[in-house]
C-alpha cells in the first residue's frame, strides 16, 4: 500500500500532490499550530520514516501543543 497521507505519535505527515523538489518528495508534518517540512527520496510515507524523523527532530516539541 502506498501512502501518502500518515498520522504517528500525534503528527500529521502528508505529501501534497506532485511535490517533487529537485527530484525529492516534499513531506509537511503538522501537529496543532507546528509545522516542520522534510525532504525525502521515497516516493511514499512509511511508519520508519516518520519514526525516523520523529527521532530526530519532532521528539523536542512532545512537551508542547
Amino acid at each position: 500500500m502506498y501512502l501518502t497521507e500518515l498520522e504517528w505519535r500525534g503528527w500529521y505527515f502528508y505529501i501534497e500532490e506532485d511535490n517533487q523538489v529537485f527530484g525529492k518528495t516534499k513531506v509537511i508534518a503538522e501537529r496543532g499550530d507546528l509545522e516542520e517540512i522534510f525532504y525525502t527520496t521515497e516516493d511514499y510515507l512509511c511508519e520508519e520514516l516518520c519514526e525516523d524523523w520523529y527521532q530526530e527532530y519532532l521528539y523536542m516539541y512532545s512537551g508542547e501543543v
